[in-house]
């Protein structure tokens, strides 16, 4: 029942929101590793309690990866929101009993194998991949035997509640209407902190949503200190500055999706920390 809920759902928001201008691209596979859960309101705080004594800009002992990106003519909806869902888990030689709606959205596989298939073509994407969801109605399987969990990394229109019968990871505020006319990117990047590390402190030129994979992360924002452990997400504003920072002693693996109009940069390095 939870299955077919969420494909009436999904289908719904295709006919809500979607602008006239939308299209949808071709799916292209691309690999990286582990993700997860929802934000945390107690987990901001407007000031650093444990006093971390980095105020350098400047990226430091972290690596990035861009796993998966796609193209949109247009802006995606009218009325745009980010979020990141995880679709049901598919048990060994199963299939879902629904199919999915073409979304503008990029699939991370945690674990297992998902085959998506559409009337003429089909494609595996494997634990730790990532890849553009079909433009094409499409059905989901797993061929494998291992139990398939994957997320949606979507850009969507309508309403907020419309995904209620999928476990939420992060679900990002409205984004501001009018929308910058011309091309959108989407891009999913997989970052490693290694401990003490941090990335550059940037200011993007579109809105994103991060999630944490494993490992223990601060989140700095102009007034703002976010704390995040595995399972854990936020969204972050258009133009907002921002720096991630490795609190733990492992390295720590961040997935970070953005929706940028190509008009824009994609992201501005700041002189200074927020």
């Amino acid at each position: 029942m939870i299955r077919a809920a969420a494909s009436v759902l999904i289908a719904s928001i295709m006919v809500s929101g979607c602008s006239s201008s939308a299209s949808l691209p071709s799916p292209s596979a691309v690999v990286g590793p582990p993700v997860t859960s929802e934000p945390d309101p107690s987990s901001t705080a407007a000031a650093d309690p444990t006093s971390v004594p980095v105020a350098d800009p400047r990226a430091s002992r972290v690596t990035a990866a861009t796993l998966a990106t796609r193209a949109q003519d247009g802006p995606a909806y009218i009325q745009s929101y980010l979020g990141v869902y995880a679709l049901p888990d598919l048990l060994p030689n199963s299939a879902a009993s629904f199919d999915d709606a073409p979304l503008l959205s990029i699939g991370y596989v945690l674990s297992g194998t998902v085959r998506w298939s559409w009337d003429d073509g089909s494609v595996d994407v494997h634990a730790g991949e990532a890849a553009a969801t079909p433009p094409k109605t499409f059905h989901q399987s797993n061929p494998g035997s291992t139990t398939t969990r994957w997320y949606t990394f979507i850009v969507y229109g309508g309403s907020r509640t419309a995904f209620g019968a999928l476990r939420r990871i992060v679900q990002g505020p409205q984004l501001p209407v009018p929308q910058p006319e011309g091309a959108y990117t989407f891009r999913l990047d997989r970052l490693a902190l290694e401990p003490d590390g941090r990335s550059a402190a940037v200011a993007h030129g579109g809105a994103s949503v991060l999630v944490v994979l494993d490992g223990d992360v601060e989140v700095r924002q102009p007034g703002l200190h976010d704390y995040l452990t595995a399972g854990k997400g936020i969204a972050i504003g258009i133009g907002r500055s921002m720096q991630i920072l490795n609190r733990g002693s492992l390295t720590a693996h961040v997935l970070e999706f953005f929706y940028t109009p190509d008009s824009k940069p994609f992201e501005t390095p700041l002189s200074a920390s927020p």
